[in-house]
């Protein structure tokens, strides 16, 4: 049985090079592409042992249709925002399970406790000034991990904390008015604790995803 065919690092670096004048910027997306392109002509030139690379590369990008490299890239961002939001319920259920139900509970007390002794105001304003920390703690994160601003999932990780602003400052401005009108004391504290609870799961999904960033960085030579 023939062995499957595998490309030089001369051929591979080639190869990467013919993707790079694709206009693919983000590292990541490239490698995903990369990797996807490799394995396709690594098949083609197993199959046919006169096939050159530049032929092997011309088929398989033509196997992609008019849209090239593009659907690759698509997948690749498709797969992403589901792995990340998938990570964020992953942390928001923790919240609920033996070991993280006491912190929700203790989140909960907090800001009613808080209600009780500063109003409802004080309370909207808990979550909105949490959320504007973790957005400061993300532009602090992007300025100091310089070298992993061209990776694409690194940017979209950054962007899930956004997330909860918008919702934040509008419950700031009606939480306390819809209290007042419906006089349910407890609304105010439990809704603010879902949306911390929130805000600190995004948190965590984006530490954990540096350490996955910072390991690409060191694979493709960017760190």
């Amino acid at each position: 049985m023939d062995m499957k065919k595998r490309l030089s690092t001369e051929e591979v670096a080639q190869v990467d090079a013919w993707i790079r004048q694709r206009g693919f910027v983000y590292d990541d997306v490239r490698v995903e592409i990369l990797d996807h392109v490799l394995s396709a002509m690594e098949d083609l030139m197993t199959i046919d042992e006169h096939l050159s690379l530049q032929q092997a590369y011309s088929q398989v990008r033509a196997s992609f249709g008019i849209f090239g490299f593009s659907t690759l890239e698509e997948a690749f961002i498709h797969s992403t925002e589901k792995r990340l939001w998938r990570k964020v319920a992953e942390q928001l259920l923790n919240f609920i399970k033996p070991k993280g139900v006491l912190h929700s509970l203790g989140l909960v007390l907090f800001l009613v406790a808080m209600q009780i002794t500063l109003g409802g105001y004080a309370v909207s304003a808990f979550p909105l000034v949490l959320s504007l920390a973790f957005i400061l703690g993300r532009i602090h994160i992007y300025r100091r991990e310089k070298h992993l601003q061209k990776l694409l999932s690194f940017r979209m990780s950054l962007g899930t904390l956004a997330l909860t602003l918008p919702i934040t400052t509008q419950m700031y401005i009606w939480l306390p008015k819809i209290e007042i009108a419906s006089g349910n004391s407890w609304l105010i504290p439990l809704i603010a604790s879902v949306i911390c609870l929130l805000d600190w799961a995004q948190w965590r999904v984006l530490q954990a995803e540096l350490d996955k960033h910072r390991q690409l960085c060191q694979k493709i030579g960017l760190a």
